[in-house]
């Protein structure tokens, strides 16, 4: 059962960019359908020119996309979650902001009773945790999967549609490595993307990264206390076992 949902967000800190903008939206959307055992929340964390704009698009269509798919067919979940995902991201060609470098993570989850179905696409993350014992360790579970372009599975789609991955390259070292694997062009060093799948991002989208989500259920017991989700502005730093304890007080 649900009883109690909060968010905070805050710009990410730049050195050289005093005025960056918060381009993170959050996902609020309790008893869907009307249905008091439908929940659906998330975390969109929008990125280039135009990512709040995106992120917020997502934020207000996704969750009025999924109820009317669920209510056509409430037993097939994850194709509900393909097809929101996807008609989204399809959608965004006819906004007024240009996508062609500018796009959103999308990692959301939807509470169905005693299950929890997370569709994420992107390298944001939803994490729940659990214990029998109050002082007791932590039972801390990933509800998702990063997706990062030099994973293997990734890495082969991105290449059969004629991607290149690599690091940005430090000219002044040895032409050695810097930072995660990305997405380009392959004759041009272009987008630069740090994520293999993601709403918008038309011109990483050429070359296969993908805004099909990761589809995956868990059930839920009596010892899952609460969820977390949030962009990889916390998880680049902190482990999730970590992230767990800063949020049990709250939960307590």
């Amino acid at each position: 059962m649900i009883t109690k949902y909060a968010f905070a967000t805050r710009v990410g800190y730049a050195p050289n960019n005093p005025n960056k903008v918060n381009q993170d939206s959050f996902i609020l959307s309790p008893n869907i359908n009307n249905c008091n055992y439908l929940h659906y929340f998330g975390v969109c964390d929008g990125h280039g020119q135009n990512g709040k704009e995106v992120s917020h698009y997502c934020k207000m269509k996704l969750p009025t996309g999924l109820a009317k798919e669920l209510k056509h067919n409430s037993h097939d979940v994850e194709g509900a979650f393909k097809k929101t995902y996807l008609k989204v991201n399809s959608d965004l060609d006819d906004q007024t902001y240009d996508c062609s470098l500018s796009g959103t993570t999308v990692c959301t989850l939807l509470f169905q009773g005693t299950k929890i179905i997370c569709a994420n696409a992107g390298d944001s993350r939803a994490i729940k945790v659990g214990f029998t014992d109050p002082n007791g360790p932590l039972d801390v579970t990933a509800l998702n999967r990063d997706h990062k372009p030099d994973l293997p599975d990734e890495m082969e789609r991105i290449k059969a549609r004629g991607g290149r991955i690599d690091a940005f390259r430090d000219h002044y070292n040895n032409n050695e490595p810097i930072g995660p694997a990305r997405v380009w062009l392959k004759h041009e060093d272009l987008p630069g993307l740090a994520m293999s799948r993601s709403l918008g991002d038309k011109v990483a989208q050429s070359v296969g990264v993908s805004p099909e989500p990761d589809v995956l259920e868990f059930t839920l017991t009596i010892k899952d206390r609460f969820v977390v989700i949030a962009s990889d502005g916390v998880w680049e730093f902190l482990p999730n076992e970590e992230v767990a304890q800063i949020v049990l007080p709250f939960y307590e």
